[in-house]
C-alpha cells in the first residue's frame, strides 16, 4: 500500500486507482462554527483488505462562520 497521507484529495486516489485499489472515503471536520477552506487533503488512511483502502480527508484550512443555515 502507498503512503499517500498529506497528498491532495484526488492525487492520492488516482495514486492509488493506478495501483487497483478501491477507495472509501470518510471526510472529518471540525465543529459547525468553522467552515472548510481550501483543498481536501488525505490526514489517515486505512487498508480495509487487500484491494480497499479507507482514506480519511480533510480541508487544509478552516475560518470561523456558520457551516450550515439550519
Amino acid at each position: 500500500m502507498k503512503d499517500v497521507i498529506s497528498l491532495e484529495y484526488n492525487l492520492a486516489k488516482e495514486l492509488l486507482e493506478v495501483s487497483n485499489y478501491e477507495i472509501k472515503t470518510r471526510y472529518t471536520r471540525p465543529t459547525r462554527k468553522l467552515l472548510g477552506l481550501g483543498q481536501l487533503r488525505v490526514v489517515g488512511q486505512r487498508l480495509i483488505d487487500e484491494t480497499t483502502i479507507e482514506l480519511i480527508i480533510s480541508h487544509e484550512d478552516y475560518q470561523f462562520g456558520l457551516a450550515d443555515s439550519k
